[in-house]
């Protein structure tokens, strides 16, 4: 059970964290989704993934749209409403395994339940099919993995408590092969320093839920500039970083 519920390596000024011109490490780029559309929107181009993957337009379920009310960069962002989600079919490119990583993303909280909000996620929430989720426990930014697809393993939760309707936060998780390192808007958050494999499992990539179900674990709120990175800890500091102030390079 998750806690909290109830029923590019080095600093950013050093290896292109992202907002210069280019991305040296844009091959390693599974997932980059900039939400730039028309408002109400639930397809191309703004569901477009523009990673070098190139995992073509995400799912939208009902609820999750292009919205123009809010956005960090560009002019618009995607919306969830607390029922509703995006996702991507099963690929190899979510299987972290041991490998080194950064998932990261702006995001501004609409609403913030007691309960668990899934902000990324490859974790079937129940059964045997849990990997990895970068999630909102108790308004704090925290992540859990398993090792087993039942097991819950390298739990960290946050010690900063998120607001609603006030600032975009940029939430983001590395792993560079000894530490994994939570950060908010690029301070640490924490930590845990047990090198794990994580459990393969078959379930798509969301964000805004559980893998499992489109109902499930539920954000509300917006999104802008996701990006993640596999084969890179693009921060990995104890110190924290300088935060991207421009959309991720697109090369």
């Amino acid at each position: 059970m998750l806690p909290g519920l109830a029923g590019i390596c080095g600093p950013a000024s050093a290896v292109g964290g992202g907002g210069g011109p280019t991305d040296p490490n844009f091959s390693s780029v599974k997932l980059l989704m900039g939400f730039e559309g028309s408002n109400g929107s639930t397809g191309a181009p703004g569901m477009t993934d523009e990673s070098s993957a190139a995992h073509g337009n995400a799912a939208a379920s009902s609820g999750a749209s292009i919205s123009t009310a809010q956005f960090k960069f560009g002019a618009s962002s995607l919306f969830v409403d607390g029922a509703s989600d995006i996702t991507f079919a099963h690929s190899l490119d979510w299987e972290i395994g041991a490998d080194k990583f950064t998932i990261e993303m702006f995001i501004r909280p609409h609403a913030l339940p007691a309960f668990n909000q899934f902000l990324c996620a490859q974790w079937g929430h129940v059964g045997t099919n849990e990997g990895w989720v970068l999630y909102i426990a108790t308004n704090k930014l925290a992540w859990l993995m398993s090792t087993t697809g039942t097991n819950s393993v390298g739990s960290i939760i946050g010690t900063t408590t998120l607001a609603i309707d006030s600032a975009w936060y940029h939430a983001c998780i590395d792993y560079d092969g000894a530490k994994y390192r939570l950060y908010l808007n690029g301070a640490l958050e924490g930590s845990f320093s047990t090198p794990t494999t994580i459990f393969t499992s078959p379930f798509p990539l969301a964000l805004g839920s559980s893998s499992q179900s489109a109902t499930i674990a539920n954000y509300t709120g917006y999104y802008d500039e996701v990006r993640f990175t596999r084969g890179v800890a693009r921060y990995a500091s104890d110190s924290g970083f300088t935060v991207p102030t421009a959309r991720f390079p697109r090369s």
